[in-house]
Formats: structure tokens, sequence, C-alpha cells
């Protein structure tokens, strides 16, 4: 019996022993993993900075340990290599496919098999200088100086506007040509109405600061539903591809939403050659083209949605009212494509006309 509960123990020590050879941090074959120490800093570029897709950028790394051989320097972005070499300071062209900010992922490979990497934001602006895009005008329609127009679109026939301001926020379904009002409703008081869409026979409409998009019925132009956008502080522009939403919130981003749950996707950034284009607002898409209002500013931005770049910009200032722009809110709000000739029909608040304009480019 002695010899018995000796071999018991036995067992029992040798099953313990296993099981811390199985918890501890090395390998399962006891080979030791090797640990990445903090011995390189990025100098240049800085977060700060911007650079023209396709120029130089100097890149210049420092390390802190003077014992460490360095192997070799690699450099990724937008997930592929663009650069891999032995020195710490050198020049690399890069063009990522999209304006905007880009993350950098820098890697630092030593001699003894260990590496480290270090990400780093960094801003592009466009290579294309915008063009100027002439227009022609067309025709001239009625409006309601009663509008304080945040969406416009022309769908199935007729002319639908979205309207803002607390105690005034609507949707209005009206006919072009004579400017009647065929179908409205109002929103509660508390909402302050922004763009407008239609997608899946469904009116969608943002809202400024409540963070809340409204479903109507698009064939009873009835609210039969709601959603959240807190991802986003506020809702300013809205249209659509037929797969997605894409909406604008003020800054120089464009928000690409789920289309059945309007839920957050993903973002682009809106730049020029010189800067990011902030304060973007109404939206239409004709294509692959974005045309988007500026508030406060009389033009229309046509950006490549692909990639963020502004192609050109459109003036309408000669289309403006005399003295709208003089310290009011009556501003250049509105584009719709009209489908009966490819022309944009283009708008503002609280103004009188609505103008239908041929681009010519």
């Amino acid at each position: 019996m002695r010899y018995f509960f000796l071999l018991l123990l036995f067992v029992l020590v040798s099953c313990v022993d296993n099981k811390k050879n199985t918890d501890n941090s090395e390998s399962v074959d006891n080979t030791p993993v090797a640990k990445m120490s903090d011995y390189f800093d990025i100098v240049s570029p800085k977060s700060s900075d911007k650079y023209v897709i396709g120029s130089e950028m100097n890149i210049e790394l420092v390390t802190h340990d003077s014992a460490t051989q360095i192997d070799s320097v690699q450099l990724v972005l937008d997930n592929k290599i663009i650069s891999s070499t032995h020195e710490l300071k050198f020049q690399v062209f890069v063009s990522p496919q999209k304006v905007g900010k880009n993350k950098m992922v820098i890697t630092v490979f030593s001699s003894d098999g260990t590496s480290q990497s270090k990400s780093i934001d960094v801003f592009f602006l466009s290579d294309v200088v915008p063009k100027d895009i002439g227009y022609e005008l067309v025709d001239t329609y009625p409006h309601s100086i009663h509008n304080f127009t945040e969406g416009l679109i022309y769908y199935d026939g007729k002319l639908l506007e979205g309207t803002g301001l607390h105690g005034k926020s609507s949707v209005i379904e009206s006919d072009l040509k004579t400017g009647n009002v065929l179908r409205s409703l109002s929103n509660s008081s508390d909402i302050f109405g922004e763009g407008i869409t239609v997608i899946n026979d469904k009116i969608i409409q943002l809202t400024y600061k409540a963070q809340v998009g409204i479903v109507y019925d698009k064939k009873t132009f009835q609210r039969i539903g709601s959603f959240d956008t807190s991802f986003s502080s506020e809702g300013w522009g809205l249209t659509t591809d037929g797969e997605h939403l894409l909406m604008s919130n003020g800054t120089s981003k464009i928000i690409f939403l789920d289309s059945i749950y309007y839920s957050y996707l993903r973002e682009i950034q809106v730049c020029d050659n010189k800067q990011p284009v902030k304060y973007i607002n109404e939206l239409e898409l004709v294509g692959d083209i974005l045309y988007a209002n500026i508030w406060q500013d009389n033009r229309i931005a046509q950006i490549d949605i692909a990639t963020g770049k502004v192609l050109g910009y459109i003036d309408l200032t000669p289309l403006v009212p005399q003295g709208y722009m003089e310290g009011t809110d009556r501003v250049l709000n509105g584009i719709a494509v009209y489908p009966v000739t490819g022309n944009l029909l283009v708008t503002g608040k609280n103004w009188d006309s609505i103008y239908e304009i041929k681009l010519l480019e």
C-alpha cells in the first residue's frame, strides 16, 4: 500500500509540472520569444505635415540604442510596401489612392531578428488642379421664398425638397414647372431638417444636431422609422449611389452609410491641391462624380468620389440674387439632376427661383 501512495504522488507531481510547462510565456519548443525594444523614433514626416500626392517626402528616423545594428527599413502605405532600404534618412515619392489622412507604417528590422513598427498619419492633398467649369443657364422655375432649402432631389417626375429651421422643417413634394405643392409633411418643432434622398422607395432625411435620421414611406408620405447618427455630431447633406447613403456633416468628410440599417461604413476626405475642402453641404451624385455645395460659398465642388479629389469648381455667383450673401443665411444650397435633360437644378435657401444649368466641360 505504501508503494501505491508513492506511485500516485509521483504521477500527480508529473502532471503539475506538465501544466506549468504549457502555461509559460515561451514557445512550445522552449525557444525564447524575441523581445522588441523601443529603439527608433520618427523625426520626419510629422503628423501636421501636408503633402501633394506624388511629391517627394523626406523620411528621417533616429535610433536610441547604438548597439542595435539596423538591417533594413520598410514603409507601408495603403497596405502596400512603397519603400525598403537600409538607410535611416532617405527620400520617397508617395502616391496614395485617396487624399486626406493616410496611415503610414514604418518598420525597422534589426540584425538580431527583432523588429519594431510605428505608424503616423500623413495628410495628402490632391495632385489635380481644379478646373473652372462654365455653365449655360437653360431655364428658370418658381421656388417658394419660405423654403429654407437643405436638400433637393428630382425623383419619379417630381421635385422633393427638405427644409430646415426649428418649427419650419418639412419635406415637400412639388411640381417643378409650376411650383405647386403636391404633398408635404412637417417635422416636429424640435427637429431642424437637413439633407434628403430617396432609396428603396423610402425618403431619408437627416437632422442638424439631433443625431437622428428620419425614414418616410415614399408612397404614403408617412414617417415609418428613424435611425441613430451619433457617429457624427451633425448632419448636413445627403445623397445615394443606389447602394449606400452618402452624407456630409459640415467638415471635409463624406460618410458612407449602409442603405438597410443606415449604419456607418466608412468615410473619405475631400481636398483640392491646396487644402481640405470644409463646410461641404448639399450633395448630388452623378455616376462617379459628386457635386457639393460649400456653405457660405457661391461655388459647387465637382469631386471624384473614388479618391476625394476636387476636379473642378462651378462658380454660380451670377445666379445669386443681389444682397443674399451679405450677412444672411440665404445662401446657395440645393443641387438635383433633372433627368429630362441631364442638366443640374440649383437653388438656395429662401430663393424665389430654381435654375436649370447645363455644364460646359
